[in-house]
């Protein structure tokens, strides 16, 4: 573990080992082993497991890999296009006031639950390169994108260096810089032209969906315990695991 990330581990000054700390929380990530179940096993109090798990979700978030690194790896690789997707990670209530009233903030009116929105940038097989910050559950896929400082940015400099960048109809408003799917018209037909193109985008993002988001929900743990001192960066790192 490189020496910035490091957490201080001085002889007898800490109940486990980082090794168990590791296996701690790997237990409570990936098998949803109760942390009042991982502090018998490990004969430490609750509020240490807690602790102890939270400085290791601190130390995934310090580790992930930037956007503009997975890019490059992407285009190392040959592909040439990247695919742009959101998904809903859902939670137990966060009581947490919204602009509309009488809606809690972390509320997503389209899957009716709570949950936050994680952005995920992945290669045309569907593995993930790159996830954002978590945003609340109401934003839309467009406004999440928009909000962080460097996705739409980097996408850009990805489409403007003659690779393409696709997503689906969640991201309407970026249609300059985004393939996306071409909407059926009221009380009209898609065109010749329009529909292979169309169909090429499902196809092409069929991968998404049967990897990138099953494999997001593997991790949804991690945010089904979202808390405010881990904010935006609850979930990044999870692919440094």
């Amino acid at each position: 573990m490189k020496a910035s990330y490091q957490i201080a581990d001085r002889k007898d000054s800490r109940a486990l080992s980082t090794y168990r700390q590791a296996v701690l929380a790997l237990r409570w990530l990936f098998d949803d082993t109760r942390l009042s179940q991982l502090a018998r096993d490990n004969d430490i109090g609750l509020s240490t497991a807690y602790d102890y798990r939270d400085e290791v979700i601190t130390v995934l978030a310090a580790r992930q890999p930037s956007l503009h690194g997975a890019l490059l790896a992407a285009k190392a690789a040959g592909h040439t296009h990247v695919l742009l997707d959101g998904t809903l990670i859902r939670t137990d209530r966060i009581s947490t006031p919204g602009p509309t009233r009488g809606v809690d903030l972390w509320w997503s009116g389209k899957h009716h639950h709570h949950g936050g929105n994680i952005q995920v940038v992945s290669a045309p097989d569907g593995w993930p390169l790159w996830t954002s910050g978590v945003r609340p559950g109401r934003e839309h896929d467009t406004t999440a994108a928009r909000a962080d400082p460097d996705l739409l940015t980097q996408i850009a400099a990805w489409v403007d260096d003659g690779q393409l960048g696709l997503a689906d109809l969640g991201y309407e408003g970026e249609a300059d810089l985004l393939r996306i799917p071409i909407k059926k018209p009221a009380g009209g037909e898609l065109t010749v032209d329009s529909t292979p193109g169309r169909g090429t985008l499902s196809v092409l993002k069929l991968p998404v969906r049967q990897i990138e988001l099953r494999r997001l929900r593997r991790a949804a743990i991690l945010l089904a315990r979202l808390q405010p001192a881990h904010g935006p960066d609850g979930a990044r790192g999870l692919w440094r695991i």
